[in-house]
């Protein structure tokens, strides 16, 4: 070989890596990806989790001093509430708005309750605040049915309920 054309470091140590420093290089990213990866979608969900959450806060505030000034449940029209602007009222629709990826709703079912539902992570997950004139007052869930969901609802402190939700803090 001619050595004229071989790069060296002083000492004479030839440079350049050899094909196992490579892939032991390549491996340690993999396994430092498959680690991070996970950890990275759950900062992810939290964040869009905490959005809904601050919207639904926001309307849940809105419905409760709605009806401690006039002594019963209101509607979206009597709400002294401005949505947000990516926030739309359903066509057709008396109470539910949509936001971006979530919708909310007032009053799902017979419960007094403000509902929000997400298809954000890769299936329904919901949030659930009970108003404080309800028959479970102040309650909150949190629902999900895929890993990623009920590991997103876990991670905030919920409790696994028989009904397959997560009770929250």
């Amino acid at each position: 070989m001619n050595k004229n054309y071989q790069k060296t470091f002083p000492g004479g140590k030839n440079a350049g890596f050899t094909l196992i420093e490579l892939l032991v290089v390549v491996l340690i990213i993999g396994i430092l990806a498959a680690v991070a990866l996970p950890q990275y979608q759950l900062a992810v969900d939290k964040a869009r989790w905490s959005n809904l959450v601050s919207i639904t806060e926001s309307v849940r505030r809105a419905v409760e001093l709605a009806y401690l000034a006039n002594g019963q449940a209101p509607g979206w029209d009597s709400l002294d509430i401005d949505m947000p602007a990516n926030c739309q009222l359903i066509a057709g629709s008396t109470g539910h708005y949509r936001c971006d990826n979530f919708m909310i709703d007032l009053y799902t079912g017979p419960q007094y309750n403000v509902h929000a539902s997400s298809s954000l992570l890769d299936s329904t997950t919901s949030y659930t605040a009970w108003l404080s004139f309800s028959e479970t007052p102040n309650r909150r869930q949190c629902f999900g049915t895929t890993d990623r969901a009920i590991r997103l609802c876990r991670s905030l402190g919920g409790v696994k309920q028989s009904s397959g939700g997560f009770l929250l803090p």
